[in-house]
């Protein structure tokens, strides 16, 4: 009986291995928002193969206070390109700014993210109560070296999106402001090493119950 037991843990143990490791995630952009500047906030990151990383001051498609998150809506997109006030962008090794533009060379480089965050009905928190929200969110980025027409989409990729909200105006109709957000890698699947952790842990608890009996 304590054979069958140790064994049956060692199969726990196996499994919350495997799970963790199949689970595992990866940050691929941060953001903030830089509250009375006129660089409404920042982002920097890349995309989950590494061809196409970006940073600098993000605006959004809606004028106003842009940190301010209505209940029942997701937050506006953000978006970011090469622009006076910086926005750097490098794809496949390519390096695309507004140094490089003035320089008299055809580039361009966008990136756009737009997230499905809801945040909570603010009944029962206090004033300046902080809290996290996640859903899912699409990153899309757009270049071009030489550049002829519109930007061309190069990148895209489905993420979590984690926004850190705090309670700035309760009783309104946007009663929270985002201060911060991470954007990562989907959870994966489970990987072949999770699989044969699994078999192995089914396996061992096999044979201690062949033996017992």
């Amino acid at each position: 009986m304590r054979k069958l037991m140790v064994g049956i843990l060692v199969v726990a143990a196996m499994l919350v291995l495997g799970t963790s490791t199949a689970r595992a995630q990866t940050q691929l952009a941060t953001c903030s928002y830089a509250s009375g500047s006129g660089r409404l906030g920042s982002c920097s990151g890349g995309f989950p193969d590494s061809s196409f990383s970006f940073s600098g001051p993000f605006y959004t498609f809606e004028i106003g206070t842009v940190n301010q998150l209505e209940i029942g809506g997701p937050p506006p997109p953000i978006e970011f390109g090469v622009g006076t006030n910086g926005g750097a962008f490098t794809y496949n090794g390519i390096v695309c700014n507004y140094d490089v533009v003035l320089g008299g060379n055809s580039c361009d480089g966008d990136v756009l993210i737009a997230a499905q965050v809801f945040p909570p009905n603010d009944t029962g928190f206090a004033p300046g109560a902080v809290v996290s929200i996640v859903g899912p969110a699409m990153m899309k980025g757009f270049f071009c070296e030489p550049c002829s027409g519109s930007t061309p989409q190069v990148a895209s990729a489905n993420v979590t999106g984690t926004y850190q909200l705090t309670l700035t105006a309760p009783g309104t109709l946007a009663p929270w402001s985002w201060t911060g957000a991470n954007f990562s890698s989907l959870p994966s699947t489970p990987e072949p090493s999770t699989l044969l952790l699994f078999g192995s842990g089914v396996l061992l608890l096999g044979i201690i119950f062949f033996r017992k009996h």
